[in-house]
């Protein structure tokens, strides 16, 4: 279409659209007269949950009357908030640099993280990072699950029980515990010390009804990682009319409420299993 050779009540609407055009690429998106905003770093990121992640922005705003004003990460749910720190300001331009420190969600998924800048005119551009989290951050896994005995006849040998929990956020607590005197015979297996994670000592964890054999605690590509093997004895709790059923159980929490990074949706597990006694 040639301007030039519209009528002037049409070359009106058609300026006015030219204007009020939004401008977009791949990954950003601004308005006609928006900033100038560079992003260091990849545009795509494959990260472990709550990895950091840092980028550099530079804005420059578009006129020589305006003025970076506001410079955010936007705020969506799972990705936790940045700390920005303004870096640097060119008198020249009017242009300002940002460091942003950031940190991928605890959650697996795929995340975009959206960089927004307006100016003193109300200007604005976004510029979209694609986060890609890789990992679940917490993930319990109990190697013998399939195998263990539902029904178990008094006098038998014991079963082992064993697993492994692989967490993010380290741990807050682990113990184990059966119905045997109301759970009052009670492993604490993990706790918290001076806001780390130590190994309770197990050697006098041993019970008629169980017995704990192992319990470690590694760190392994940034997560926490608990191994356990319990040694079970079912027995008979009293003499009740319920006396053959016999509970056994493990509950493991991550520790969320020290985590600088992400505090929210703490990850806990509670795992039972229960056997009749003959």
């Amino acid at each position: 279409m040639d301007i030039l050779n519209l009528t002037p009540l049409k070359k009106l609407p058609f300026l006015l659209l030219l204007i009020t055009t939004i401008s977009c690429s791949d990954d950003t998106e601004s308005s006609f007269f928006g900033p100038t905003v560079n992003v260091s770093g990849a545009k795509e990121y494959s990260v472990q949950p709550l990895e950091k992640i840092q980028f550099t922005v530079e804005a420059t705003p578009n006129t020589e009357f305006a003025s970076i004003s506001t410079v955010y990460l936007e705020q969506s749910d799972g990705i936790p908030d940045a700390q920005i720190n303004k870096s640097n300001v060119n008198f020249f331009t009017n242009g300002v640099t940002y460091s942003f420190v950031c940190y991928a969600p605890l959650e697996k998924g795929d995340y975009e993280y959206k960089i927004v800048v307006k100016t003193s005119d109300n200007q604005k551009t976004t510029v979209t990072r694609k986060v890609k989290v890789t990992d679940d951050p917490f993930v319990v896994t109990i190697e013998n699950e399939d195998n263990l005995p539902t029904t178990f006849i008094a006098g038998d040998a014991p079963f082992t029980f064993k697993g492994n929990v692989k967490s993010i956020r380290g741990f807050q607590v682990a113990k184990f515990f059966t119905s045997i005197n109301l759970g009052q015979e009670q492993a604490l297996l993990l706790r918290l010390s001076n806001q780390s994670t130590e190994k309770v000592d197990i050697s006098t964890y041993n019970y008629p009804s169980y017995r704990v054999v192992s319990s470690t605690l590694k760190t392994e590509d940034n997560f926490e990682i608990y191994e356990f093997e319990i040694e079970v004895t079912p027995a008979l709790n009293g003499t009740s009319s319920d006396a053959s059923n016999f509970t056994m159980n493990f509950e493991i929490e991550d520790n969320a409420n020290n985590d600088d990074r992400y505090r929210e949706d703490q990850k806990v597990e509670n795992w039972s299993h229960s056997i009749t006694v003959q």
